[in-house]
């Protein structure tokens, strides 16, 4: 299990969209990948803060090829750098 924290969800109707830095650092590489609702959690944290905190299952970040240190959006918490 994947846990990340998020500020601020981007989200169609049925899913997150992610944006995974690629290589280049001018962008080009990178990549937009949309995870279902279905498949992760999402609870919102109850801090001063806020935002939320993202639950992703394993198989779905092998699946879609994502380097879940490279996701723009997410801090990873679980499993750390």
């Amino acid at each position: 299990m994947y846990v990340g924290q998020m500020r601020e969800i981007n989200q169609t109707p049925g899913a997150i969209r992610i944006t995974i830095q690629g290589e280049r650092l001018d962008g080009r590489m990178d990549r937009t990948v949309y995870l279902p609702k279905s498949q992760i959690q999402i609870r919102r944290r109850k801090t001063a803060d806020g935002g939320f905190n993202i639950y992703i299952p394993d198989w779905l970040i092998s699946k879609n090829k994502i380097n879940w240190y490279r996701i723009q959006e997410i801090e990873p918490i679980l499993p750390r750098r």
